[in-house]
C-alpha cells in the first residue's frame, strides 16, 4: 500500500505552507537515501534473510530495531522498521 498525498497535505500547502512541505520532503528523500546506502553496504555484506520469516521472525526485527534506537542507530532503526512494515503490508 503507497501512502497518497491527502486532503490535509493539499490545506496545508494551500495555506503557503510550501516551502515547509518542501523542506520535509527533501528531509524524507535524504534519510531515505540513507536507508538505501545502509542496506547496499549489508547486502555486500552478505548479510540476507530479511524477507523470510524463518530467517526473522517479526520479534526479531522489532528487537533488532529497539537495539538500533537505543544504539541511537536511526538509519538501521528504520530499515528494520521498512521490514516490518513490509511483512505486514508486503
Amino acid at each position: 500500500m503507497r501512502y497518497k498525498t491527502g486532503d490535509s497535505v493539499q490545506k496545508a500547502v494551500e495555506a503557503n505552507l510550501e516551502a515547509e512541505f518542501e523542506t520535509l520532503k527533501a528531509m524524507v528523500d535524504e534519510f531515505a537515501g540513507g536507508m538505501k546506502d545502509r542496506l547496499g553496504e549489508r547486502l555486500v555484506e552478505g548479510v540476507r534473510g530479511w524477507d523470510d520469516p524463518n530467517v526473522l521472525t517479526f520479534g526479531d526485527m522489532r528487537k533488532m530495531c529497539i537495539k538500533c534506537v537505543n544504539a541511537n542507530d536511526l538509519v538501521d532503526a528504520a530499515n528494520w522498521l521498512a521490514f516490518m512494515w513490509n511483512r505486514t503490508h508486503g
